[in-house]
């Protein structure tokens, strides 16, 4: 496959047809956030959705963000508290996301957890994130390509120059207590 330039968003969803003709493009990072609930209420736990991803499979290329360690304040008293500008671009970057890279998250429920990740990125000032329409629950049921297994080589970006990945502007997006 030849590899192509990176895809160009024109809005903060794609649909599965748009995510199958990029595949492969230069500097496209596609992303599960899945997360797993046990329990209800006030007994709620959250799990990574990382052994769904690895055993029942993911879009082919997929890296799995973690959104409960690592896209996550790490000693916050709340669950899933936005992390810092250091964390963020940690993770980010351990992922294979550049300045430069079109970033599209999904995820195996209902898309609440992709739509957090695409709004933490987009906090941070990083525009060119998207949210596959209909998650890895539609991609899989249109019968489109599913890889089993983990990934076993960190994801680098196409462009040696690229550089590490450095979040923007902080965008007001959020409201923390002080400003409640």
């Amino acid at each position: 496959m030849v590899a192509r330039m990176a895809p160009v968003l024109t809005s903060p969803l794609v649909s599965t047809q748009w995510l199958a003709d990029h595949l492969g493009a230069d500097e496209l990072v596609v992303l599960d956030a899945s997360v797993h609930t046990v329990g209800a209420g006030f007994d709620t736990t959250w799990l990574p959705g990382r052994d769904a991803h690895e055993q029942r499979g993911h879009v082919p290329g997929a890296r799995f963000a973690d959104l409960i360690d690592d896209f996550s304040a790490a000693d916050a008293d709340v669950p899933f508290t936005r992390p810092g500008a250091e964390r963020f671009e940690a993770a980010a970057a351990q992922l294979g996301v550049t300045n430069t890279s079109t970033v599209v998250v999904y995820d195996d429920s209902v898309g609440e957890w992709s739509a957090r990740l695409w709004w933490i990125f987009r906090s941070f000032g990083f525009d060119s994130v998207a949210v596959l329409d209909g998650g890895f629950t539609k991609w899989r049921d249109e019968g489109r390509p599913v890889r089993v297994g983990a990934l076993h080589t960190r994801a680098t970006p196409s462009d040696p120059d690229a550089g590490a990945f450095l979040a923007g502007e902080e965008r007001a997006l959020w409201a923390d207590h002080d400003r409640v």
